[in-house]
């Protein structure tokens, strides 16, 4: 004779086993994470994060697209600006004082989510005279969202193209000195 448990038991059962479940993808999917960067592009996470991968960074500058490559062996420092933000406004003076810290062969890009003019334009302005790579008619809004959406902020990706560091732009002195400066 077969029994048949009852439903109630065999739901919770069922239940249980779909969380134990759940639980080690999740473990799993972190650890997975812990040990390989992850591209921006294919995060949910609002912004770049310490380990991430960016490779290349596409875009356009001189009113061309470019893809920049950020694994070639050159440490980067990426400054996220856009004009319409009070607080970049206010920072520019300390970045600009900060920048001269940064060791000469560190590649420096100002990144933006609006046109590189307008943005070259205002950088300029406060003496601040970078190559500028806009998001602005990027086809990923995760990219740009991941990229150019906290502003002033500076992110610092090592010559294989591994974020370091990703901060407010007050910690550019900070950042400076992690890249070998004074």
């Amino acid at each position: 004779m077969i029994v048949k448990p009852k439903a109630a038991y065999s739901k919770v059962v069922v239940q249980g086993a779909l969380a134990i479940l759940l639980a080690a993808q999740v473990a799993y999917g972190v650890a997975a994470d812990a040990r390989r960067p992850s591209p921006v592009g294919n995060r949910t996470a609002t912004f770049a994060e310490v380990g991430d991968s960016l490779p290349v960074l596409r875009g356009s500058t001189g009113g061309r697209h470019e893809d920049m490559r950020l694994d070639d062996g050159t440490k980067a420092l990426l400054v996220s600006l856009r004009s319409t933000c009070k607080w970049c406004t206010e920072a520019l003076p300390q970045i600009r004082s900060d920048l001269e810290r940064v060791p000469s062969k560190t590649r420096i890009i100002v990144i933006t989510s609006e046109g590189e003019g307008v943005t070259q334009r205002y950088a300029e302005q406060a003496g601040v005279r970078l190559p500028v790579l806009s998001f602005e008619r990027s086809e990923s809004e995760t990219v740009k969202q991941r990229l150019a959406s906290r502003t002033p902020w500076v992110l610092l990706v090592d010559d294989g193209g591994i974020v370091r560091a990703s901060s407010h732009s007050s910690d550019l002195a900070r950042v400076a000195v992690m890249l070998g400066g004074q």
